[in-house]
């Protein structure tokens, strides 16, 4: 009675065919094919993420293409975390995540910029003279002809002594000519201003001795005379103007200049 052969203890019996003593020989692999996992996923979201960074710093573009761009370097790089190189992936996620927030951050700073560069154009704009097309106007034995108007001034004075608006000056060049045969003391004080909610406002005299050559609020005009001054009126940022009021004295029923 014979028996098989033992088993070669080095080898393992799994290599064995069940019929045969002589042992399997090792299963073939593709050619070309590594065991190791391929870096083509993350390597193209580390890609797409470096493009999503480069788009960030275009404004405005840059929040829509490189948002698009950083979208897909995110997926690519959570798939390249499961079936490709992670650390790879992970920088492409990285990247991705860089160029989103550049790009918020680029165009808040640019839209910032254009509206304060954009108040400040309106600002300039506001505060050049307004050439006041207004017939003269009669009230008790004065003349008056408002010339010109400027709003948006902040600030009067020189370096060594200023004057700060509370919100912003408004500024109106007015010529006042006595056509009585009585002398009159013209006083700025009387003088008002109104916007179009109906709200006065009365002139700063204080504000106007600022003003260089401006000695305008207490004045003796005699018959046939005439002065030019400025009068300065305080008013909220913004303020849209709709008339002014001018008296002759404290009792003079005051005539109306419109500014619109």
């Amino acid at each position: 009675m014979t028996f098989p052969a033992p088993a070669d203890p080095q080898r393992p019996d799994e290599d064995r065919s069940p019929y045969s003593s002589e042992p399997l020989p090792p299963s073939a692999q593709p050619p070309g094919v590594s065991r190791e996992r391929s870096k083509t996923i993350s390597v193209l979201a580390m890609v797409v993420g470096t493009a999503a960074l480069l788009l960030g710093l275009i404004p405005d573009v840059g929040i829509y293409i490189g948002g698009l761009a950083g979208i897909a370097a995110i997926v690519l790089g959570v798939i390249g975390i499961v079936k490709s190189h992670w650390i790879v992936s992970i920088i492409g996620i990285v990247l991705a995540l860089a160029g989103s927030m550049l790009s918020f951050a680029i165009t808040d700073a640019v839209e910032d910029r254009a509206q304060d560069r954009a108040e400040q154009l309106e600002a300039e704009a506001r505060t050049v003279p307004e050439v006041l097309d207004a017939a003269p106007v009669v009230d008790g034995v004065f003349e008056f002809t408002a010339g010109s108007l400027q709003q948006g001034l902040t600030e009067f004075g020189n370096t060594s002594l200023t004057k700060q608006a509370a919100g912003e000056f408004v500024v109106v060049d007015l010529t006042v000519e006595n056509i009585g045969d009585e002398g009159r003391i013209f006083s700025d004080s009387l003088q008002l201003l109104y916007d179009t909610d109906g709200n006065e406002y009365s002139a700063s005299s204080s504000v106007g001795m600022y003003l260089d050559g401006n000695d305008f609020w207490l004045v003796a005009v005699n018959p046939g005379d005439q002065i030019e001054g400025k009068i300065v009126f305080d008013v909220p940022v913004g303020t849209e103007l709709a008339t002014l009021r001018l008296h002759e004295s404290t009792d003079s029923p005051g005539v109306e200049v419109s500014l619109q």
